[in-house]
């Protein structure tokens, strides 16, 4: 009996170790909708639904041009960009997004190397690690109010990304987010409790920066190699500390206003 119960028991912690490996988002039934031309995979948790793919309904067609994600699937409200749904749409070259969309999950666009403008409606909360990651051609990307955290290198290897706007209301800006884009000027808002360590390193177009009042501290890293970066503002408020070489290679820097 006790060897039969610990038979038993072993194969059940063996069951749900397999089970804990599973990535998350995967537990629901992938589903599919025909909408005009083009077949969308999609998940359903708690009424709600995430999209995980998209392809031409004529089999060997590609995915390409601009691209309408529509509001629901099979009645269900869309309210994220999944894990991987635009992985490899290199021929897609804008998308349009519905209300109501909360989320962009991981490498959601990563490698869509012709999409060149997208616009997150208002209702869009977090965009993660490597929403876009890829995508050099990027040139227009507007971040609404309401959007309150950016994860870490969302926009890696965003080569046309020259400016960006941060919305007031955004938080937590992740590792490493905007590291090696080709941006001028930067502007942190008063929003912004959190920020990742490396945040502009190796932008060697950047020149000026403004920090807003409710950073703790400059993070690890933060500048280095921004070797054309000669003015950071810090406005006054919370900032108790610079981290180690927060400012290393900056050889033009000639004004940090406290």
């Amino acid at each position: 009996m006790n060897i039969k119960m610990t038979i038993k028991t072993l194969a059940a912690v063996a069951t749900i170790g397999a089970a804990m490996l599973v990535p998350f988002g995967t537990w629901a039934k992938t589903q599919t909708e025909t909408v005009g031309d083009l077949k969308w995979s999609y998940t359903v948790d708690k009424s709600e639904a995430t999209v995980t793919g998209v392809e031409r309904t004529s089999v060997g067609d590609r995915v390409e041009g601009t691209v309408t994600v529509p509001g629901a699937l099979a009645g269900y409200p869309v309210t994220v960009i999944g894990y991987r749904a635009f992985l490899g749409q290199e021929f897609v070259t804008g998308v349009i997004l519905p209300d109501g969309i909360t989320a962009l999950d991981e490498y959601c666009f990563s490698g869509c190397k012709r999409l060149t403008t997208l616009e997150l409606p208002s209702t869009v909360r977090t965009v993660v690690h490597e929403a876009f990651g890829g995508c050099s051609t990027l040139a227009n990307l507007k971040l609404n109010e309401g959007l309150t955290e950016i994860g870490d290198s969302a926009f890696s290897g965003c080569s046309a990304l020259k400016s960006l706007t941060l919305p007031s209301t955004v938080q937590t800006l992740g590792a490493h987010l905007f590291s090696g884009l080709p941006i001028v000027t930067m502007e942190i808002p008063d929003s912004v409790t959190e920020i990742g360590q490396r945040l502009f390193e190796g932008c060697d177009k950047l020149e000026s920066v403004v920090v807003g009042k409710r950073v703790p501290r400059l993070s690890y890293r933060m500048f280095v190699g921004c070797e054309y970066l000669t003015s950071v503002t810090l406005k006054e408020g919370y900032l108790d500390s610079l981290d180690e070489y927060c400012f290393s290679g900056c050889k033009r820097l000639t004004t940090l206003e406290l």
